[in-house]
């Protein structure tokens, strides 16, 4: 018995056939029988298709897809806030070389959260000094001076954990995170609508990025590393936009 192509039993798998193959498929079990496994296949890859979203070439695609994973907030805020993770019973320690290799990570991550933000920070330049004299003319804001419990001692004596210097260390970040927002508020220094601005802090956000995926190699699977890369990757996106918008009309961004 002759049986029907392989292209013609592909292609049945999504059209009708004709009376002939019809008949012919009605008494050939083995054709019947492949023309059935293309129209399954067909169906898989239908209902795979369904469930790919949008590629995710732009931010805006990408912070939504992040949003519905919870893995970023919904709202933005003016700086990444880093949330402790629950730290371990020590009823159940980690070995010491994974336990020292975690906390070596996480206060990696943090001091880089910290120099990032020197890097993106609003300082004056030190051959600024007409804005300096401006700046130190300014009243000064009320400073906190009752320290975290726990914190100013440690400054000045030996941790007897690392769970209790991540703990401090995550205490002076949270400080740091209230004084940035607090100089990103009322910091009257510099004029944020100029494009040199925008233009050095995507030059900073590049660094952040690179330095964030350096550290990824080593370990892409860090929650705290992702969030640092993923922060910055936002913060590049939004600056482009502004950058765009405060350049003269017509002008085009040829670079970044």
């Amino acid at each position: 018995m002759l049986h029907l192509h392989a292209d013609r039993l592909i292609e049945l798998g999504d059209s009708e056939p004709t009376n002939t193959e019809l008949a012919h498929l009605g008494t050939c079990a083995e054709c019947e029988r492949e023309r059935q496994a293309y129209r399954a296949l067909r169906g898989l890859a239908v209902a795979e298709g369904a469930q790919l979203s949008a590629p995710l070439t732009s931010w805006d695609a990408l912070s939504t897809a992040l949003k519905e994973e919870g893995l970023i907030a919904r709202k933005p805020s003016p700086v990444l806030i880093l949330t402790p993770p629950a730290i371990r019973a020590a009823s159940r320690p980690a070995p010491r070389r994974r336990q020292a290799s975690d906390w070596a990570l996480r206060a990696a991550a943090a001091l880089f959260f910290l120099a990032g933000g020197v890097v993106l920070g609003r300082g004056v330049p030190a051959d600024d000094e007409p804005r300096a004299a401006v700046a130190q003319a300014a009243p000064a804001p009320a400073v906190r001076t009752d320290a975290p419990v726990g914190l100013a001692s440690n400054f000045s004596g030996s941790f007897t954990s690392n769970a209790e210097a991540l703990a401090a260390l995550y205490r002076a970040q949270r400080e740091y995170e209230r004084a940035a927002t607090f100089l990103m508020t009322n910091n009257p220094v510099g004029d944020e609508t100029q494009p040199d601005v925008y233009r050095a802090r995507l030059a900073a956000l590049d660094n952040v990025m690179q330095a964030s995926m350096t550290a990824l190699e080593d370990a892409p699977a860090d929650p705290v590393l992702n969030r640092y890369y993923i922060a910055a990757a936002g913060a590049r996106e939004s600056t482009l936009r502004q950058l765009q918008t405060s350049l003269p009309p017509g002008s085009r961004i040829d670079s970044f």
